[in-house]
């Protein structure tokens, strides 16, 4: 199972039906249920295409898993495998799955979304080892009123003051919100944005901490911010402060909040620590004048950006001529640098450029970045 969400669980239970041992993938984080249910999770997606039967995929078409299965993973894969797609077109290579299937290198495949929709090219229906379908699966008699029962379901818990699943309308953080609060729920969605992009695996633990004067307001907002920037680009839907609670515990994520009314090193300030099973990243943002937003803490750091716009950060040897290069780069590619922020770790001599640019680099760019002597992690993140 690739992608472990509501739809990918229930998939999973009724395979376990079947007496099939189930290895679960999930590019988030793994939910609980999912263990308890006796799915091996494995954070290691090759995994899924070395051991697998049958190949089932449920994760939402984004930067992360767009071509996620092509050629290479295709060569690892059983020749007995079969391959079902039924989430986005574009997460599995369709030339190279085609390739496969002509050539017989796979046993069998099941379509009923494509890269491009209605497909002008009918060419899998032609195969013998391939099942397409349409993607009308919502239209379905049984679908219809499964939708129904669910719909007054979700009314009837409103009613009586439960959570509201799959609300498109979010409330709104205006009026008798604080203007500190509503600040400090952009600051938080933007450090959110920060560390989904600098910080790789899948989540095990996530902490916020409130500093200050913040820390003596109610922050509930601010938070559920922060889960939906660090959340966001894993879902294809817009989230918002009422559907993000009961996606994020879906998934199995739960927020550790701790307050301290006492500040430190300004008068208020956010922090969030992500650890996943394959590193522990943290951000610590504060919010200046009443309305300037900044970083000014990522991973040890010390430093100072404006969370705003594209924004590269790269970790690096602390050596001379770093700002130059970076600079120079940039004016090659008539890119301006806005805001820059530059820390130390002097005893590890290690240290970190952030710099905020008027237009995003493209992916040429920031390959050229990374080429430089001194630079170790490059990451380029749209703080909008």
């Amino acid at each position: 199972m690739i992608g472990l969400g509501r739809i990918g669980m229930a998939v999973a239970k009724m395979a376990l039906g079947f007496d099939m041992k189930i290895l679960g993938y999930d590019p988030i984080a793994a939910p609980t249920e999912a263990e308890k249910l006796g799915i091996e999770i494995t954070s290691d997606l090759n995994r899924i295409f070395k051991e697998s039967d049958y190949i089932s995929v449920h994760v939402p078409k984004n930067e992360q898993t767009l071509n996620m299965i092509n050629a290479e993973q295709l060569k690892m894969m059983k020749p007995t495998v079969r391959i079902v797609n039924c989430a986005r077109g574009g997460i599995i290579n369709e030339d190279a799955l085609y390739d496969s299937l002509a050539a017989k290198r796979i046993a069998g495949a099941a379509l009923d979304v494509f890269s491009k929709e209605p497909p002008e090219n009918k060419r899998f229906g032609e195969l013998d080892n391939c099942v397409v379908t349409p993607h009308l699966g919502a239209s379905t008699e049984e679908a219809q009123i499964e939708v129904a029962v669910e719909a007054a379901q979700i009314l009837a818990d409103a009613i009586k003051g439960g959570p509201i699943k799959n609300a498109l309308n979010a409330p709104s953080t205006a009026g008798a919100v604080p203007p500190a609060v509503q600040q400090y729920s952009e600051l938080s969605r933007r450090v959110g944005t920060l560390l989904s992009t600098v910080t790789a695996g899948q989540i095990k633990s996530v902490q916020v901490q409130y500093r200050g004067s913040i820390a003596e307001m109610d922050v509930q907002s601010v938070t559920l911010n922060f889960i939906i920037g660090l959340l966001q680009k894993h879902f294809e839907m817009p989230l918002n402060t009422v559907n993000i609670g009961v996606l994020a515990k879906e998934r199995g994520i739960s927020v550790d909040q701790t307050k301290n009314a006492k500040p430190q090193d300004v008068a208020a300030s956010f922090s969030a620590k992500v650890e996943t099973d394959k590193m522990t990243r943290t951000v610590t943002g504060s919010v200046f004048g009443g309305k300037h937003l900044r970083i000014i803490e990522i991973d040890g750091f010390n430093i100072e950006i404006t969370p705003q716009g594209p924004v590269v950060v790269i970790f690096n040897d602390d050596k001379p001529g770093v700002i130059g290069a970076v600079g120079t780069v940039c004016g090659k590619y008539n890119i301006n640098i806005c805001t820059m922020g530059v820390g130390q770790k002097i005893k590890e001599h290690k240290a970190i450029l952030a710099v905020s640019l008027d237009k995003e680099p493209d992916e040429k760019i920031i390959k050229e970045l990374a080429g430089l002597d001194f630079v170790n992690e490059i990451y380029l993140c749209n703080l909008k």
